[in-house]
């Protein structure tokens, strides 16, 4: 996902491979000063454990995690978390980040320069809808560049293979259904 903030929300889970994020959203809302808003959207959040068990131990973690460590990392780099939450939309399991910002350099790898602000998206990645220009750039990856004067930015992201993985919908469903 691009960058690595969405990668913070979830906390060291995406790095042992057992959660994956299909398709993740930015829209972003700059301020005349550099302070702003984002809204992150995780869709499609996903186990690739083989079992039942830990299929669920993958969902208690995200829950765990989503309750509580995040915020901390998250903070850490310069941005205020304001609400996020969980849910589901027929089998998709969904996420949605609210934060604000003192600064552009805090959302990771977004660049705000007098030529323009720009991000790169990861050659593994598809960009499927943005309201800035798409560029090429180094080693297959996508640069999306908008006006340096603008102050809403939006992109749309969906990695290019998705490993084999079942849907975490049906449990988070069943875990709040009692």
């Amino acid at each position: 996902m691009a960058p690595a903030l969405a990668a913070l929300l979830l906390g060291a889970v995406l790095g042992t491979g057992c959660l994956i994020v299909v398709t993740t959203e930015h829209r972003i809302k700059l301020n005349d000063n550099g302070s702003g808003e984002g809204r992150l959207i995780l869709t499609d959040i996903r186990s690739d454990g083989t079992t039942d068990s830990a299929r669920v131990a993958d969902l208690r973690l995200l829950l765990a995690i989503h309750d509580s460590t995040a915020r901390a990392e998250f903070e850490r780099r310069g941005r205020t978390l304001t609400e996020r939450r969980l849910f589901t939309q027929g089998d998709t399991l969904s996420g949605e980040v609210f934060y604000s910002f003192l600064t552009p350099a805090a959302v990771d790898g977004l660049v705000w320069t007098h030529e323009g602000i720009s991000i790169v998206i990861p050659a593994g990645e598809d960009i499927l809808k943005t309201n800035g220009e798409v560029e090429e750039w180094v080693g297959g990856a996508k640069r999306i560049r908008w006006n340096p004067d603008a102050r809403r930015l939006m992109y749309r992201v969906r990695e290019r293979q998705v490993r084999t993985s079942t849907s975490l919908s049906a449990l988070y469903r069943d875990r709040f259904r009692h």
